[in-house]
This record gives C-alpha cells, sequence and structure tokens, in this order.
C-alpha cells in the first residue's frame, strides 16, 4: 500500500506542523474517456448495448458466463488499444514530486495509471486485466487478452470486476484516508458524478482543500459549494490549472513534466 496510508492515526491527534501536506486524487469514468475508454453507462441505460444486468451482476454473472466473459474480453481489447492522457500522466508527475504524501484512487477499472508511471493505485471496483478464482481468491492478469470460457465449466472464474450485489472492500480504505486529513492535505476529484462513490463528505468533514473537475454536475450528486475550485472542462484542459494550485499546496518547485 502506498506509504499515505501506513500510518493511520486519527486526524483529532495528527496536527498538520507535525507532517507535511498531502495529495488524494480520486478519479471516475471521466478521467479516461478522454483516452477513448467509453463510459460504462450510455444514455439508454445500457454499458456498451448491454443489460448491466446481465453481465455486471452478481446475482447472475454465473448463468450468463459465456456472455460476461465475451464483454469483458472484448473491454479489455478496447482498453489494449487506448493510451494514457495528460491527465494520467499529471497524477504520476506529483507521486515522483512528492513521495509519500500522494495517493491516488479510482473507480475506474483499466490500466491507464499504470501505464502512465502511477504507482500503489487503489482500484475501488477492480482491475480489468485481472481475473479472479472464486473459490481461492487468485488473481491472475491476463493483460489484454481473452479467456476462454469453455476452459472454466465449473464457472468459478470471475472478471476481478465489482458487479452489483458484490461487496467492495477496498471503499475502507476511503474511511481510512478521510481519518488521517485536515485543512494542510487537498483533494482532487476528476471526471467522477459522485453517483456511485460521492466523497463530498470527505473534503467536508477534514476541511481539506477540494479541487473538482468535471464536464458538469448534471447528475446532481455533486454538492459543488464543498468543493473550493471548479473546473468545468475536460481533465487534460484543466491539467496546467490544477498543477499550479498542487504545486502551492504541497510547496515544492513546480515540475516541467506538467
Amino acid at each position: 500500500m502506498n506509504d499515505f496510508l501506513d500510518n493511520k492515526v486519527s486526524r483529532s491527534t495528527f496536527r498538520a506542523e507535525e507532517r507535511l501536506p498531502r495529495l488524494v486524487v480520486f478519479s471516475g469514468a471521466g478521467i479516461s474517456a478522454e483516452s477513448g475508454i467509453a463510459t460504462f453507462r450510455d444514455s439508454d441505460g445500457l454499458w456498451h448495448g448491454h443489460d448491466p444486468r446481465d453481465v455486471a451482476n452478481y446475482d447472475t454473472w454465473r448463468a450468463n458466463h459465456t456472455l460476461v466473459h465475451e464483454f469483458y474480453n472484448h473491454r479489455r481489447v478496447e482498453l489494449g488499444r487506448a493510451s494514457p492522457n495528460l491527465a494520467h500522466a499529471a497524477v504520476a508527475t506529483w507521486q515522483r514530486a512528492y513521495p509519500g504524501r500522494v495517493i491516488n484512487i479510482t473507480q475506474n477499472i483499466d490500466d491507464l495509471f499504470e501505464r502512465a508511471g502511477v504507482v500503489d493505485t487503489v482500484h475501488l471496483h477492480g482491475f480489468l486485466r485481472n481475473l479472479r478464482n472464486i473459490r481461492t481468491e487468485e488473481l491472475r492478469d491476463i493483460g489484454y487478452s481473452g479467456f476462454d470460457a469453455t476452459t472454466d465449466p465449473d464457472r468459478i472464474i470471475k472478471p476481478d470486476v465489482v458487479f452489483f450485489g458484490e461487496m467492495a472492500p477496498l471503499y475502507r480504505v476511503l474511511s481510512d484516508i478521510a481519518n488521517t486529513l485536515d485543512a494542510s492535505d487537498t483533494v482532487i476529484s476528476i471526471g467522477s458524478s459522485g453517483a456511485v462513490v460521492n466523497i463530498d463528505p470527505i473534503v467536508e468533514m477534514t476541511g481539506a482543500l477540494g479541487i473538482l473537475n468535471v464536464l458538469d454536475n448534471v447528475v446532481g450528486a455533486i454538492d459543488e459549494h464543498v468543493w473550493d475550485k471548479r473546473f468545468y472542462e475536460p481533465a487534460t484542459l484543466a491539467v496546467p490549472a490544477i498543477d499550479a494550485i498542487v504545486r502551492e499546496r504541497m510547496g515544492l518547485a513546480a515540475s516541467s513534466e506538467v
């Protein structure tokens, strides 16, 4: 796990002057959309033409075993053709500039952060390249290749993606982080509508500076007034302005990479 979380002390006993400011980056589908990764939910409520109840439901995935694997096989092929963008790269730059002080949390299942050089990303909803054995919990990284569902007659190999009706164990990380933040820290939300995971309370409760970057708040799940700085534009366009705020808050010299 990132050094950021190694010391999970309550913010009530962690005075700001005892450590350097830290940065939390939280992202959703919007950050990868600019890389050509389609957002899961289309305007008609379908995911890439499929009903999510057929391809992302823990109660039915074994009954739809072949369809489920075909669906995620296609997603891996698409992922292999995509490349990280400037926003992914910015997070990697911040991690290099401020070692142990930046944690990256994403709702995305793609590997664009990893390919951009980001380390220790917390994937709240799983990792597309992985397959999970539901009996042994063993994970296997198959890259961008497909999985032949006929080789799994017992139907125990599942995409390592959190389905509807399935626990998301890494959600606990959010509460762990909240317990270490204070007003000296900065929280950035990029490309997340707040409809699935809403981190407004973390910003509001901790007093951290909140930076919001979304195209719009059409879903209405975000309380915009909680966020100190707001950028309603694509992430790649917002990065320079956000970087300037980060550098000021983190207290180190500018990086020429961003």
